[in-house]
């Protein structure tokens, strides 16, 4: 009976490694890290965790003329995972929608991680299903930033701007998004769901992607890069 005890309780303890681990994977932690991306890490390693990615745009140079600039020396790497949203998207008959992991780099160190995906969350279980509310709750000192971009890119279809609103705990090292796609959309709600969350240093601002919404809606199915890019 004690071996069998003794037993059961190995099992037990390498049954909640194994839980986490996973979660470990999807773990969201402000200032430090999203699942195996940590801000400072550098960019070969993410390359190395990640593979190659579907995009790479150097900030300094997307299209948008309201926001020229922000944010020189900035490399945004985006893996895609692709939703199709009609039967026959590979036909040219429909579109993707999206969710997708983004890295920002400065000097190939990582300096700010952006996911879209309900599998991350905090510890105590934010996520992009999660409300403004609940945010709000956790992380109660936050700046707000709204921005109505030009949408730069025709893979954004059919959205042809993207309004965006971020709360930004900026000393805890996190923000929250919300987004309205299209001209006649209503400006996002704080109090709606949760669009995207981004992890950045402590004490820095949030990188607001000038990219606007182009990483949510594809045309045709995102495919890697080379892996020598």
């Amino acid at each position: 009976m004690k071996s069998l005890k003794q037993l059961l309780a190995v099992i037990g303890m390498f049954a909640c490694a194994v839980s986490w681990a996973v979660d470990k994977d999807s773990l969201i932690v402000p200032g430090k890290a999203i699942g195996k991306i940590s801000i400072g890490m550098e960019h070969a390693m993410v390359l190395r965790l990640l593979g190659a990615p579907h995009r790479e745009d150097d900030l300094g140079y997307v299209a948008d003329s309201d926001h020229p600039n922000a944010y020189p020396d900035i490399i945004r790497d985006d893996w895609i995972v692709p939703v199709p949203i009609s039967k026959h998207p590979e036909g040219g008959e429909g579109v993707f929608f999206a969710d997708f992991f983004s890295v920002y780099s400065r000097g190939r160190l990582v300096v700010q991680v952006e996911v879209r995906g309900v599998r991350y969350k905090t510890k105590d279980g934010l996520a992009r299903a999660s409300t403004g509310a609940q945010w709000r709750k956790h992380f109660p000192d936050f700046e707000t930033t709204f921005h109505h971009f030009r949408h730069p890119s025709e893979g954004g279809w059919p959205a042809a701007k993207h309004n965006v609103l971020y709360l930004d705990a900026t000393k805890a090292g996190i923000a929250w998004r919300f987004g309205a796609m299209g001209d006649l959309a209503p400006d996002p709600s704080p109090d709606g769901w949760v669009e995207a969350v981004a992890v950045h240093a402590p004490g820095t601002p949030v990188i607001v992607d000038p990219d606007g919404g182009s990483r949510f809606i594809w045309k045709d199915a995102p495919r890697r890069l080379s892996t020598e890019h």
